[in-house]
């Protein structure tokens, strides 16, 4: 019986690993923690060395609920590093040190008491669970289904939930024949997490509980399809009765009651891990089994039956989300990036396109761009920690995360399959954005950068729309330049023409407009000299006027810069 009283040993020992307190049987005891790491180190042999019971004594301490939380603590973290180690020994010819009557008595007790503990200790017992469901189920513990099947009708729903987690997680990424277990899970348990996902959906005014809820059940869904639909799913009639709970939760507010201020608490919410789920969800589906193209005949009637059903559904309560950017509201990075994931996977259908295109402006200039833009965020980062924000630049991880990255994505897949209606107008949004925020001389350089691009990145007629808007805004940079020239006065020496660069104390030599200006880009720039002069001889009579134009100027900046490049230079020896 797990509720018997503790051992003295196992007690003693544990007392000796937590700081001097234990709760053992009934009795607090507390004993000072020893400061001789001889007496530390026998007691940790001492806890290593396995006994008759030993591990069932460790899992009567860290269910006692009248227990001291730091000796529970401490005893379900060995409890699980001793399962992890010693349940299915890697070496099969390694004895195993659990003898089976004890095995036995854990995997007895260990689904009643897991849902009975505090988060702190069930995040423990989770991980032994998910050692022992690996390793025995089904063959071991053939009974394992029955009990969650049971559970899930009666008041340990929250219990059985947890538990068919761990059990459809070790299916997620099995294929053929090793996936057969998950079919019979399927058959068992979803009419019953259908049945309670729908209770749940109907709540009136549901506390955060019912959140973790519907968490875990998306949870056990994404494991049980994510490499394979099961068959239970093709009845047409039992993948709606899911799809509607699942646009009742794309569709629903998230509370405003209890959501943490904190933005790192805040993304970690229920109610936002519940969304984050629910389109982690409807993106594989999606990507995975609503593409005609990548299915099988056996797939294709469902593919069809998504594509036709709840695709364009899905789209426009992802567009409706994504509103929240415009109007300045919450919405969390993952779920952004996941958003831009389905609008990008939809560029190249038509069907999907043709219902994007409508909102195509609103979502590209007014959601994309600022998303793409440096922000407030960025600058506190950079000024606060350059090297994080360096570092966060070329994270992969933080890559498949970050809205910047699928807002990025989705610009290259939307001029890759539509640019023939979308570059030239993202372009001029572009060039007049910096038109009006003063700074032609970024967007020069970040139009410029295109030009040396392969041609297989950037086609003939894109490449030519890019030098053009390029053109147009070099020449309005160097009116911008000339009009600020007049309004200087002529004897400021501390004022420049606006064509230097930032820092004034540069002594790199960087001209923005210049041909040789940054040592080591050698090869790009006659790269990039060699596309402006093909390109120039292709234009109209407009465009190589404007071209010629800029090339002079650009030369007559060339050595109007280094004639004051050489006078600062004299000025400076003669001051030393």
């Amino acid at each position: 019986d797990v509720s018997s009283d503790v051992s003295p040993v196992a007690s003693s020992v544990v007392v000796s690993l937590c700081g001097g307190r234990c709760f053992a049987g009934k009795t607090n005891v507390i004993k000072p923690l020893s400061p001789n790491p001889s007496e530390r180190k026998a007691a940790e042999d001492t806890l290593n060395r396995y006994t008759s019971q030993h591990l069932v004594r460790l899992l009567q301490i860290v269910v006692d609920g009248n227990g001291d939380m730091a000796v529970r603590q401490a005893a379900s973290i060995h409890f699980k590093n001793f399962i992890a180690k010693n349940w299915s020994p890697i070496d099969p010819d390694e004895h195993s040190k659990i003898l089976p009557s004890d095995k036995d008595v854990v995997r007895q007790n260990i689904l009643v008491f897991v849902a009975q503990l505090p988060p702190l200790l069930r995040a423990q017992l989770g991980e032994c669970l998910k050692t022992i469901i690996h390793a025995d189920y089904p063959e071991q513990w053939p009974g394992l289904l029955h009990w969650v099947t049971h559970n899930l009708q009666d008041q340990q729903v929250y219990g059985a939930l947890f538990v068919l987690r761990i059990l459809a997680r070790k299916y997620e990424f099995k294929s053929d024949e090793e996936r057969f277990p998950v079919y019979l899970v399927v058959e068992e348990t979803f009419p019953h997490l259908l049945n309670i996902f729908s209770r749940l959906v109907q709540i009136g005014n549901p506390s955060i509980e019912v959140a973790d809820l519907i968490k875990l059940i998306c949870k056990i869904f994404w494991s049980s399809i994510y490499l394979e639909i099961p068959k239970k799913l093709f009845d047409p009639n039992v993948f709606n009765a899911w799809m509607v709970l699942f646009l009742n939760m794309l569709e629903r507010p998230v509370p405003l009651e209890g959501q943490p201020t904190d933005p790192e608490l805040r993304k970690s919410w229920g109610w936002w891990k519940v969304k984050k789920w629910t389109v982690h969800i409807l993106n594989r589906i999606y990507t995975r089994f609503g593409d005609l193209k990548l299915q099988n005949t056996e797939n294709k009637a469902f593919a069809q039956h998504f594509q036709k059903n709840y695709a364009g559904k899905i789209l426009e309560c992802y567009l409706n989300l994504l509103n929240a950017i415009r109007t300045g509201d919450y919405l969390p990075d993952r779920v952004t990036n996941l958003i831009l994931q389905y609008l990008s996977n939809s560029i190249s259908k038509t069907a999907m396109y043709n219902l994007l295109q409508p909102r195509l402006d609103v979502v590209l200039f007014e959601i994309i761009f600022p998303l793409m833009c440096f922000n407030d965020t960025d600058q506190t980062l950079w000024e606060e920690d350059p090297h994080e924000y360096v570092r966060k630049g070329y994270d992969i991880i933080e890559d498949l995360y970050s809205p910047r990255t699928a807002t990025m994505d989705f610009v290259s897949e939307l001029v890759r399959k539509r640019g023939k209606e979308n570059l030239q107008k993202f372009i001029l949004y572009v060039v007049e954005i910096f038109k009006r925020e003063h700074d032609k001389k970024v967007c020069c350089l970040g139009l410029t950068s295109l030009l040396t691009l392969p041609a297989d990145q950037l086609p003939g007629e894109a490449l030519e729309r890019v030098f053009k808007a390029t053109l147009e805004l070099l020449v309005a940079y160097k009116d911008q330049v000339a009009e600020a020239a007049k309004e200087e006065p002529e004897d400021d020496d501390d004022m420049d023409d606006g064509l230097d660069s930032d820092d004034d104390d540069d002594e790199d030599g960087y001209d923005e407009m210049g041909d040789d200006a940054v040592d080591g880009d050698d090869v790009n720039n006659l790269r990039l000299r060699l596309a402006a002069q093909n390109l120039s001889q292709t234009l109209d009579f407009r465009y190589q006027a404007l071209a010629s134009g800029v090339a002079q100027h650009a030369d007559q900046r060339r050595v109007e810069i280094e004639k004051e490049k050489l006078e600062k230079a004299n000025a400076a020896a003669a001051a030393s």
